[in-house]
């Protein structure tokens, strides 16, 4: 029916159609989410040749790792360096769990400034072609849907 490369959305009662979100969107997360499972990978790796941080290199979760790695390099990294590593495995996390709006957060936290999606809620009460072109038009002129705001932040409109 579909080849496997190509996402669907599946509407009750209705037709499968290509979704546009995952054609967009679906690669760059994955391409994140690789990232940060190198970064676990590479943080049970660096565990397992330490004495004091081998108990990590299997454990299911690394909450604690960067304090403990913070402490065995003791002055060897600075302040803002042992804060970067405790915020970007949390950013891992949130990535991974699909947790965007606090993923920006931990990225702002980072000092990343993160520009608004200007992601626009459409309603399509009528779902026709002559309808969803209409709408699409309306869109791009300004003119049709309200901009999603994001968890705990002021509207960027």
């Amino acid at each position: 029916m579909f080849e496997p490369s190509e996402w669907v959305i599946i509407a009750r009662n209705s037709m499968p159609v290509k979704s546009p979100v995952m054609a967009m969107f679906l690669e760059p997360f994955k391409a994140a989410a690789a990232e940060g499972a190198a970064v676990e990978l590479k943080l049970r790796l660096l565990a397992g040749t330490i004495p004091a941080l081998q108990k990590y290199a299997h454990q299911k979760h690394l909450e604690d790792i960067e304090g403990d790695l913070a402490r065995h390099f003791g002055d060897s990294l600075s302040p803002d360096e042992k804060e970067i590593l405790h915020l970007c495995r949390q950013l891992r996390n949130k990535v991974l769990h699909s947790d965007f709006c606090a993923a920006r957060d931990k990225l702002k936290e980072l000092g990343v400034e993160t520009p608004s999606g200007g992601v626009r809620k459409i309603d399509l009460p009528v779902v026709t072609v002559e309808e969803l072109s209409k709408k699409i038009l309306g869109a791009k002129a300004g003119t049709e849907g309200t901009f999603v705001l994001r968890r705990n932040h002021p509207q960027s409109a």
